[in-house]
């Protein structure tokens, strides 16, 4: 029922622990598509030495990135459900039977997503559980716009193939934010399922490991580009989320608020510069012309705080406090060692 889609570049020390907690699965329906996405190490090698199994495919094309290799494994999946996982992370073993259940529940799903908590490569210490508290152990539909940025990571979130080929897939023109957007892009579309287990591991501190380092600008021109998608695609529904222009708005207004106290006033210009017509609409014409003038930025930074309190006051869901005490995540969320 699940194709599991692994984009691999590079992560020949990560992809069999990777493999294995999919392997490890108590669901067992599922396919496995490799996108090596022009690796420079044996990391193919790797699978093929250790993992004999007829549910693999791996296709291999040269680098275009991340987005192009997850778009490509969408495209080559025979199910009608997807998840991904990236190659230097990992599931626990009922993560997929989980996603299971919720289709059984909520067969309309289009996207359904589950906690997260990060472990240390070289250590194996556990911390930061990201999932929201007041949820914590229940599985229950959402308005995906009431904190989109707290919803999971793209590695604990599975969706419909038709409606993630409907909006287009992963944008292929940003270097980050893309499964922000893709998510944002989908939930547009339907219902959407959050599941309050720790199901997905965040894997970090591994050697040779890449982290974003976009430039400032290049993160302004991203975000930019998701507001504009997303607010266009709003515009042209019928039945309109009322809370998607509430949480643009915000999501802008932060980069602003951000720039503005850091008197990044180059990075101000270059995000109002980015802003469609009609965004610059939904955030007002006096904002758009005096956000950066001398004068009025005390005045902005002022507003934009409340605003920000504003959003604060509506308690939309935030995650989990991170939890130092290895013992303690343990034994509050029932965590084993996922490579035992």
């Amino acid at each position: 029922m699940f194709s599991v889609i692994i984009p691999l570049y590079n992560k020949a020390q990560t992809i069999t622990y990777t493999l294995q907690s999919v392997f490890n699965q108590t669901y067992r329906d599922f396919e496995v598509i490799i996108v090596d996405d022009g690796s420079k190490d044996d990391g193919l090698e790797v699978v093929k030495k250790n993992f004999d199994d007829p549910r693999i495919r791996i296709i291999q094309q040269k680098n275009s990135g991340v987005s192009a290799a997850r778009n490509r494994g969408v495209r080559e999946a025979r199910y009608e459900y997807i998840s991904f996982i990236d190659a230097d992370d990992e599931w626990m073993p009922a993560y997929l039977e989980n996603m299971c259940e919720i289709l059984k529940k909520f067969p309309e799903a289009n996207m359904m997503c589950a906690g997260s908590f990060t472990k240390d490569f070289q250590t194996g210490i556990i911390a930061a559980p990201g999932i929201i508290e007041k949820y914590t152990g229940r599985t229950l539909p959402l308005n995906y716009f009431i904190n989109p940025g707290k919803m999971g990571h793209i590695g604990a979130t599975s969706f419909r193939k038709s409606v993630f080929l409907k909006v287009g897939g992963f944008p292929e023109e940003i270097s980050s934010c893309e499964d922000v957007c893709l998510n944002m892009r989908v939930a547009l579309e339907g219902l959407f399922v959050y599941c309050g287990k720790l199901l997905h591991v965040y894997v970090h501190n591994v050697p040779g490991q890449t982290t974003s380092n976009t430039c400032e600008i290049v993160a302004i021109k991203n975000d930019t580009f998701v507001a504009n998608d997303i607010y266009e695609r709003w515009k042209k529904q019928a039945d309109k989320n009322p809370l998607v222009p509430v949480f643009l708005k915000y999501f802008i207004r932060h980069f602003f608020f951000v720039n503005l106290k850091r008197k990044q006033y180059t990075a101000i210009e270059t995000l109002t510069d980015r802003l469609s017509f009609d965004f610059k609409k939904l955030l007002g014409s006096f904002f758009i012309k005096n956000v950066n003038k001398s004068r009025f930025r005390q005045f902005f930074i002022l507003y934009i705080g409340i605003t920000k309190v504003i959003w604060r006051i509506h308690r939309f869901p935030r995650v989990g406090k991170p939890i130092k005490n290895e013992k303690a995540l343990i034994e509050q969320y029932n965590i084993n060692d996922t490579r035992k």
